[in-house]
C-alpha cells in the first residue's frame, strides 16, 4: 500500500482583510482548476480513485461541512490551506466571494448575435423562423446543425 504524501507549505503575506498569513500548499500540485488536491482509493476491488480538494478536507475536519455546502476561502487564494481562511458556505456565497476577490470566471451569457460564439445573425434567425424548408436543408444552407435549426424554430434558442 502506498503511503500518503506528507503535507508541506510556505507562508505568504495575507491579502487585505484576512487574519494571518496564507499557508500555500507546496507538497500537492494543483488540479486543473487551481486547487491542491489528493487522490484517494474509493473502491479497492475496481481500483476506483476519487479526487478531493485539500481545502474541502480541511474544512470538514476543522468546521464540519454539511451536505451541499462548499469550502470557501476568505482570502480568495486557491492554493491556501490555512484553516482560518477556509469556511463552509453555499454556492451563492461562493459566487459572491469570488466576485469580491476578482476570481469569478462566469458571467451572464449574452443573447443572440451579441454572443461571441454566435454563428448566425438576427436576419438569418428570422429567415429560419419564417421558412417552410426542412431543418436539414436550412442546416446545410447556413452551415449549422439540424438541431440548431430546430431549437431556433421552437424558440429554445435565440429567444425573441
Amino acid at each position: 500500500m502506498k503511503k500518503p504524501k506528507p503535507l508541506t507549505w510556505t507562508r505568504t503575506s495575507p491579502p487585505a482583510g484576512t487574519d494571518g498569513d496564507c499557508i500555500i500548499c507546496t507538497s500537492h500540485r494543483p488540479s486543473g482548476n487551481g486547487y491542491p488536491h489528493v487522490e484517494r482509493t474509493v473502491d479497492r476491488a475496481n481500483r476506483g480513485r476519487r479526487v478531493y480538494r485539500l481545502s474541502r478536507i480541511i474544512c470538514e475536519r476543522v468546521h464540519g461541512l454539511p451536505t451541499g455546502m462548499l469550502a470557501l476561502h476568505h482570502c480568495g487564494n486557491r492554493m491556501c490551506i490555512n484553516p482560518g481562511h477556509i469556511y463552509p458556505g453555499t454556492h451563492k456565497k461562493n459566487v459572491a466571494a469570488a466576485k469580491r476577490h476578482g476570481t469569478f470566471k462566469g458571467g451572464p451569457s449574452r443573447p443572440g448575435a451579441s454572443n461571441p460564439s454566435a454563428k448566425l445573425t438576427a436576419e438569418q434567425v428570422e429567415y429560419i423562423r419564417s421558412s417552410r424548408e426542412s431543418a436539414r436543408q436550412l442546416a446545410l444552407q447556413l452551415g449549422v446543425t439540424k438541431c440548431t435549426i430546430e431549437r431556433i424554430k421552437y424558440n429554445h434558442a435565440w429567444k425573441p
